[in-house]
């Protein structure tokens, strides 16, 4: 839940105090996005919204009271666990992310959160050297703090006690604390240890390298072979033993048909992880269709080096006027531009047909407001089924994702992310049992991208019957390994259809209705 507009309590903290001077000092000054996880009444990350007056800072508080104080102050303040919340924000969205003395648990919290916090982006993890007199906890030492930064992928660069009220300024908002002797190296000269803060700060590690890393996998699904080649080359140089990149640099040695060198990064990967499921399944297609580029270097051990240019189609997504104008109204979408590109054509076709669309699969919205955006004019609806809370149970024998992942998503942040659209309905739930308000309908275009066999089933089975001729249904998995069993069900369902799969390079398959006369 989100609060605002609430009138602050009288509680005040002073933030010339020295403990705040140096939270301050350990926030980046060119950070413009801060997230507070922890914030309680607002009043550090007001002080931190003061330093730059173009700072965005989003707070995250448990108390509803406190929340309520928060939101007067920072105008952005979400009140839940941060334990259990499902945050709308896009990954890498924050510049900063600060977890204070009021978060629960500050190492989940930050193990949670890390997602969000940009490539090179900035944590700060702070409370007050105190222990809770009702049930004997602490908080932190400084060992913990850097475990539990190094656990987070946070390269921890310092920790240090810090004078000041701290344990002063939580019991002043209610906390039953008392100041916990330090260490004798770290106590002062007269053994005493006054109330002090312990600020811990570090900045993003293995973050950068997987962002790298997908950027470079959507430079190669778009064909941008020497873009992705760039990226992967300058990562294995600094890491040749990542299993990520030399997996990544395998499937772009099989797009130029180098099918030798492509063996032999699978191989590398599999030396490294005997059980990783892409690198076995990748060697075992190389396999059944082994063909080299011409002039390849034999026998060469793996590095990029042996990849060669390749003449490719003009890449029409990187011109589209109309295509790119909606693609840059899209916060965010896990689905590369080719692909979407695929989606949007197959929507343009479908508008002309006159009869609804609907997607499985929304997470964050993205392709939902591609599909509206495409059909705007043909003033049909787009129904949009998904649980919003992440991916139902799955089957281990056929499905390599799991029960809740997609989790980070929720109705009211996809509702906020297709703002401006009336021809959007949404179905939140598990499909098919959140179909029957529209089973009367017909469909021209229907997009499944659940990921998983029973689901793909469970969609062939509702929307095949009720697509109108001509109408088509998208399978955004079919090509992936991460997601074999989309493929298994949509090749088990149309076995006995008179429509086949038609596979696209993009990884998609697509469906086309034929004319009941045609079937047979």
């Amino acid at each position: 839940m989100r609060d605002s507009n609430h009138s602050p309590a009288a509680e005040t903290v002073d933030t010339r105090d020295p403990s705040c001077e140096e939270i301050l000092a350990a926030v980046p000054p060119d950070a413009l996005t801060i997230l507070h996880i922890g914030c309680g009444a607002g009043l550090l990350g007001a002080a931190i919204a003061a330093e730059h007056p173009g700072r965005r800072t989003v707070g995250i508080e448990r108390d509803p009271a406190r929340a309520r104080q928060a939101a007067e102050r920072l105008g952005e303040v979400y009140t839940d666990d941060p334990a259990a919340f499902n945050p709308p924000f896009a990954r890498g969205e924050f510049d900063c992310i600060v977890v204070s003395a009021s978060a629960h648990d500050r190492g989940a919290a930050l193990r949670r959160y890390v997602q969000y916090l940009a490539p090179g982006g900035r944590a700060v993890l702070l409370g007050p050297v105190a222990r809770c007199e009702e049930d004997g906890s602490g908080y932190p030492t400084k060992e913990e703090y850097l475990e539990l930064m190094a656990g987070s992928g946070i390269a921890c660069d310092s920790v240090r006690y810090v004078g000041g009220s701290g344990a002063g300024q939580v019991r002043a908002v209610g906390a039953d604390l008392h100041p916990v002797s330090l260490p004798p190296e770290d106590a002062g000269s007269d053994g005493e240890s006054p109330e002090l803060w312990l600020i811990a700060a570090g900045r993003t590690r293995a973050a950068d390298t997987s962002t790298r890393i997908d950027e470079a996998a959507a430079h190669a699904a778009a064909g941008r072979t020497a873009e992705a080649l760039a990226i992967y080359k300058e990562l294995f140089e600094g890491d040749p033993d990542n299993c990520a990149v030399l997996t990544g640099l395998g499937y772009l040695c099989l797009q130029v048909n180098d099918t030798a060198t492509a063996s032999q990064f699978f191989n590398r990967v599999l030396t490294l992880d005997p059980d990783n499921p892409r690198a076995r399944r990748a060697l075992e297609a190389v396999a059944g269709h082994r063909r080299q580029t011409p002039g390849a270097a034999q026998g060469a051990g793996p590095g990029p080096a042996v990849i060669t240019r390749v003449v490719r189609p003009a890449p029409l997504w990187d011109t589209d006027a109309r295509f790119n104008a909606i693609l840059r109204q899209i916060p965010y979408t896990l689905v590369d531009p080719v692909r979407c590109y695929m989606l949007y054509q197959c929507a343009l076709q479908a508008a002309r047909l006159g009869a609804d669309a609907a997607e499985v699969g929304v997470y964050r919205g993205g392709t939902a407001r591609l599909i509206a955006s495409a059909m705007q004019e043909s003033r049909t609806r787009v129904h949009l089924f998904d649980t919003f809370e992440g991916m139902p149970s799955t089957d281990p024998s056929k499905d390599e994702h799991r029960a809740g992942d997609f989790s980070d998503t929720s109705l009211a942040s996809v509702q906020k992310n297709l703002a401006g659209l009336d021809s959007v309905s949404f179905y939140p739930g598990f499909f098919p049992a959140t179909a029957p308000p529209v089973a009367h309908l017909s469909f021209a275009l229907a997009h499944i991208d659940v990921d998983i066999y029973r689901s793909v089933l469970d969609c062939c089975a509702f929307f095949y019957p009720r697509m109108v001729p001509g109408g088509i249904m998208v399978f955004d998995d079919y090509g992936f390994d991460t997601c074999p069993g989309a493929k298994q069900g949509v090749d088990e369902f149309f076995r006995a259809t008179a429509e086949r799969p038609l596979y696209l390079p993009s990884g998609q398959c697509v469906i086309v209705k034929l004319p009941c006369r045609e079937q047979h």
